[in-house]
């Protein structure tokens, strides 16, 4: 079953035709490689699929649905996001303290529910933490949690 389909994919620049019906289709627990020579398309396509660019003509279907020009943080919303060639992290924080920013609807956000409601922002950070540490696990880098991300190599930071 196909949990990515990208469907005649058409991206212009003034003259330039970037993309000129481009079709991909990923299935689910896949790994997928984009090959080509700089000035191909990759980026291009990646950027329509992602939001960051709207295509001339074509769709994107994510599970099922077509989010095919929504805004970058609409379609991250959908839980399809992209990486880029360039890390960024905090270096003057640990790796578990990085991994710890992204999570959306952190209780603990707001002044108010950290003073009224402490007990359930504690057990969120709990839940986050444990989240951030299989996450680690799985990576092979559970023990760079407690060190600098500014310290790591530019493989282990991605």
């Amino acid at each position: 079953m196909a949990i990515l389909e990208i469907n005649d994919m058409h991206k212009h620049f003034g003259g330039l035709r970037a993309l000129d019906g481009v079709d991909v289709e990923v299935d689910k627990g896949s790994i997928v490689g984009l090959i080509g020579p700089n000035g191909s398309g990759k980026t291009t396509l990646i950027n329509v699929v992602s939001g960051h660019y709207s295509p001339d003509r074509g769709r994107v279907l994510f599970n099922g649905e077509d989010i095919t020009g929504l805004p970058p943080h609409k379609v991250a919303q959908k839980r399809l996001v992209r990486s880029f060639q360039i890390t960024r992290v905090f270096p003057r924080m640990t790796v578990l303290e990085n991994m710890l920013v992204p999570p959306r609807h952190q209780l603990g956000e707001t002044l108010t529910r950290v003073f009224l409601t402490w007990s359930q922002v504690q057990r969120q950070e709990d839940e986050l933490v444990k989240k951030a540490m299989e996450l680690l696990s799985f990576l092979e880098i559970d023990a760079l949690a407690q060190e600098y991300a500014g310290n790591l190599s530019g493989g282990q930071q991605k």
